[in-house]
């Protein structure tokens, strides 16, 4: 064996190495994903009545129906939401073309707190009101890039409110937002015009930038629509309660 293979060969690392390289690597990364697991569990329990009453989840989603405006197609929107957690109403949302992101927060942000009187504009159209709005003293989120931003959390604690982030590829403990978009893409967005496929092969000739033809101010009454007179009258499966009905009696007026 010549001279330059043995010193490649000498260079090369044992397998055994290796193997406790990766595996102490995957056991420090899953030890400190439990941490924060139980980090975050104990932040909850520290006075879980006073947190999850206060307590608001921020999610995003990208929405199934292609958009247009002035007949040209923008794509597939995106939809930033707050859900508070106590009463299980949705307090304001922000749709946005820009994959989520800062701006989309601050709008959805800035749509929970403010009232919502402006819906009288759809008087007619839509069958209740939606008096649900405020600051929530905690606001729970997934750790994207805008979540984890010293922007946001500025812009939070400027509000009087905490940001709590849960611990990495933990859905369920946002399992509340999760479940609305889930909600709302299998018996909303599936019926629109313009709406997408995730198997091509359902498609059938189908194109949704051809087809394209929810616009978008309709899209956003039909969001409006769906939360108004839908989504936060529908009875929670395990209290048999109405969100709205649960608002107006712990924290509406």
């Amino acid at each position: 064996m010549s001279r330059k293979s043995k010193s490649r060969s000498a260079a090369k690392p044992a397998r055994d190495l290796v193997k406790t390289v990766v595996h102490r690597a995957v056991g420090v990364a899953s030890d400190r994903r439990t941490g924060e697991s139980l980090a975050f569990e104990s932040l909850l329990e520290e006075n879980t009545e006073a947190i999850l009453a206060l307590c608001q989840d921020i999610s995003h989603i990208k929405t199934q129906p292609r958009t247009d405006a002035a007949w040209l197609p923008l794509g597939r929107p995106w939809l930033t939401t707050i859900k508070d957690r106590f009463t299980g109403v949705v307090l304001g949302f922000y749709v946005s073309f820009n994959q989520g992101g800062l701006e989309a927060v601050y709008g959805a942000l800035r749509h929970s707190v403010l009232a919502h009187g402006y819906i009288s504009i759809w008087d007619g159209l839509l069958d209740n009101e939606w008096p649900c709005a405020g600051f929530g003293q905690h606001y729970v989120a997934d750790r994207a890039k805008e979540f984890i931003s010293t922007n946001l959390r500025l812009a939070i604690t400027g509000l009087g409110s905490r940001l709590i982030l849960c611990p990495p590829r933990k859905p369920t403990f946002k399992a509340g937002i999760e479940r609305f978009f889930g909600n709302l893409e299998t018996t909303f967005l599936e019926s629109l015009p313009g709406k997408t496929f995730a198997i091509y092969q359902k498609r059938f000739g189908y194109d949704p930038a051809k087809d394209a033809v929810l616009r978008f101010k309709t899209l956003v009454y039909l969001l409006h629509k769906y939360v108004v007179d839908q989504f936060n009258l529908t009875p929670n499966s395990r209290s048999l309660a109405r969100p709205l009905d649960i608002w107006n009696d712990h924290i509406g007026d």
